[in-house]
């Protein structure tokens, strides 16, 4: 991967937890569970397919935002 395409999904990433604290507030239970999920991911490697489906329960009410978050998943993002 070159240097542009990290950046641009760097941002592409920033823009959707963006999505994710104006939708839900940054003080929310919801955003706050989310991040803990991410994290869960990063430093435990839990995987993804579970982190999935947990996010997927935690946005029920949002499925544009369930629906964006499998394009950062290798396995739906064709990677």
């Amino acid at each position: 991967m070159d240097a542009s395409t990290v950046e641009s999904e760097f941002q592409y990433a920033l823009q959707f937890l963006n999505k994710v604290k104006n939708r839900y507030g940054a003080q929310s239970t919801t955003y706050k569970k989310f991040l803990e999920l991410l994290q869960t991911y990063q430093t435990e490697h839990a995987q993804m397919t579970e982190i999935f489906h947990q996010v997927a329960i935690l946005f029920k009410g949002a499925p544009e935002l369930t629906e964006e978050f499998k394009s950062f998943i290798p396995v739906f993002a064709g990677r």
